[in-house]
């Protein structure tokens, strides 16, 4: 009987993070939720290039600093190098994606 119990209970946690699951999920835009594989890629690399822009202001604000002593602790040449080379292939490939459908 206690065996049954533990199974009847194993199955409620698992419909509860399913439904969980669904609310999250639901809690998106449908835009997103209804959006093709391209226009996702595409999203993700205009977020990498705002990235990228980020990391260039405070590359700026990194080399014009007064006091040489003060070094960042984030390598923002990087970090800007690498996510603008992500960006442009992310929407490359979304928009190669767009384009032929």
């Amino acid at each position: 009987m206690q065996l049954r119990t533990l199974a009847v209970a194993a199955v409620d946690v698992v419909a509860g993070l399913a439904i969980a699951h669904m609310a999250y999920v639901m809690a998106l835009p449908e835009w997103y939720i209804f959006a093709s594989d391209a226009a996702v890629y595409i999203l993700c690399g205009v977020a990498l290039l705002l990235v990228s822009g980020l990391a260039a202001w405070r590359d700026h604000r990194r080399r014009q600093r007064k006091n040489i002593d003060r070094v960042p602790l984030l390598p923002w040449r990087d970090i800007g190098a690498l996510s603008l080379f992500g960006g442009l292939i992310l929407c490359a490939f979304g928009a190669m994606g767009l384009l032929t459908g």
